[in-house]
């Protein structure tokens, strides 16, 4: 099935998650509470995220990682619950459970402690996603890679977040002007439908055509 194909079969479900978004409008009293129970959950979050996404039966990269570590899910939980999440991102740091720029983009095999994985970018792509919008990365040192953010992502974690942002600069109730220089639109669209706001103005900077 082609792209467009997907794409058009999944404009249903788009459509009734922004009119979910829409109908309900993330606030400022409500992403200060999110922020704060992410923070005090983290390790539980965390532990939820690997049972699911990591150790359940998808295919993972970093299951291939921990697995070549010693780490079984037991392990992960007892250490979590022993030394905290920070102290257990660094002990899966040191026991070469990590990824450089480079190996998670796919250019470069993975080697540690002799043994050689070769990762592709997609194989690091959220296989649970919902709906979501397509986006294109930074590209900073690249062209940058297409990808999809899923719209629960982008209300439940960016929007709080970026309401939380203008609070901090004394932002709240201003008037909105966006400049998009390498941001996606669709991304920003529904970051502000989910808070509520509209621009009260837009510019988006077009990327140089290529010479030639």
């Amino acid at each position: 099935m082609s792209r467009g194909a997907v794409a058009l079969l999944a404009l249903p479900r788009l459509v009734r998650s922004l009119a979910g978004i829409i109908n309900a409008p993330t606030t400022l009293p409500d992403s200060r509470r999110l922020i704060r129970q992410r923070v005090e959950n983290r390790e539980q979050q965390f532990l939820a995220m690997a049972a699911r996404y990591i150790y359940g039966d998808l295919p993972s990269p970093y299951r291939q990682l921990l697995d070549h570590a010693g780490f079984a899910y037991g392990d992960l939980q007892a250490l979590v619950r022993r030394a905290g999440l920070e102290r257990t991102l660094e002990a899966l740091r040191d026991a070469g459970v990590y990824l450089s720029f480079e190996e998670f983009k796919g250019r470069t095999v993975v080697v540690r402690g002799g043994r050689t994985f070769h990762f592709a970018e997609r194989q690091f792509d959220n296989p649970l996603q919902g709906v979501g919008v397509p986006v294109s990365t930074g590209g900073s040192r690249s062209r940058g890679s297409a990808v999809t953010l899923g719209l629960s992502f982008l209300a439940d974690h960016a929007a709080p977040t970026a309401c939380v942002a203008a609070e901090a600069l004394q932002a709240v109730g201003l008037p909105l002007v966006l400049w998009l220089a390498g941001l996606d639109p669709e991304r920003m669209a529904v970051v502000l439908v989910a808070m509520g706001r509209a621009p009260a103005a837009a510019w988006r900077l077009s990327p140089p055509h290529d010479a030639g």
